[in-house]
C-alpha cells in the first residue's frame, strides 16, 4: 500500500513475516522551503518581518498549521489559512523577501475576499515592495476599480511613486479608475 503523509513524503507499507508493519520511504520530496524569521530593512515599522516562524512538531513540520505561509495563503485565497496565521502571531503587515505583504499578494491574485478581510483588520495599504510598488499600484494596473476604491477608503496614498518615479495616474488605463482617482484627489 502506498500512502502520502502531510509532509508530502511517499512511503510504502511493508508487512514482514512478524506481521509488524514497516514504513519504508520511497522518495524524500520536500515541497516547502524552511521558514526563517528576520527583520526587514524595507520599513521603519518594527513589526514588519520578512519571514514567518510557525510552531513545529518533532518531525520538523507543523501538523496543525496551514500548508503554506501567509503570503501563499493570501495569494491563493485561503481565508481560513490567513486567519490562522494572523491568530498565531504572524504580523498583519509582514513582508516577504521581495517586500510584498499579504495584502499585495491578495491583490495581485485577485482574491477580493482576502483583500477586504486584511483591510478591515488594519492592513496598511501604503507598504510597498522593494520596487516601491504599493497595493494601489497593482489594483490600478490590473484594472480593478472595486479594489482601487477599497484601498483609497482605507487610506491608500495616491501621491506615492514607484522606483521609476511614476504615480498611479501613470498606470491608470481604465476610465472608471481614472475617475475614482481624480475624485479622491479632489478630496485631498
Amino acid at each position: 500500500m502506498v500512502t502520502m503523509g502531510c509532509d508530502s513524503q511517499q512511503s510504502e507499507q511493508v508487512v514482514n513475516s512478524d506481521s509488524k508493519p514497516k514504513d519504508t520511504p520511497l522518495t524524500s520530496v520536500k515541497t516547502e522551503a524552511p521558514i526563517v524569521s528576520e527583520k526587514s530593512t524595507i520599513s521603519n515599522d518594527s513589526d514588519v518581518n520578512v519571514g514567518i516562524e510557525l510552531p513545529k512538531t518533532n518531525g520538523g513540520t507543523s501538523d496543525v498549521s496551514p500548508k503554506y505561509d501567509i503570503f501563499r495563503s493570501a495569494g491563493s485565497g485561503d481565508i481560513d489559512a490567513v486567519k490562522y496565521h494572523l491568530a498565531n502571531q504572524v504580523k498583519l503587515n509582514t513582508q516577504d523577501k521581495t517586500g510584498k505583504t499579504p495584502l499585495l499578494w491578495a491583490i495581485r491574485s485577485k482574491e477580493h475576499e482576502i483583500v477586504y478581510y486584511l483591510l478591515d483588520n488594519g492592513a496598511d495599504p501604503n507598504i510597498s515592495d522593494k520596487k516601491k510598488v504599493t497595493p494601489l499600484f497593482w489594483a490600478v494596473r490590473m484594472g480593478r476599480p472595486e479594489l482601487v476604491a477599497a484601498l483609497l477608503n482605507k487610506g491608500a496614498d495616491i501621491k506615492l511613486r514607484d522606483f521609476q518615479g511614476k504615480d498611479v495616474f501613470d498606470y491608470a488605463k481604465d476610465e472608471t479608475i481614472v475617475e475614482i482617482l481624480r475624485s479622491h484627489r479632489k478630496k485631498l
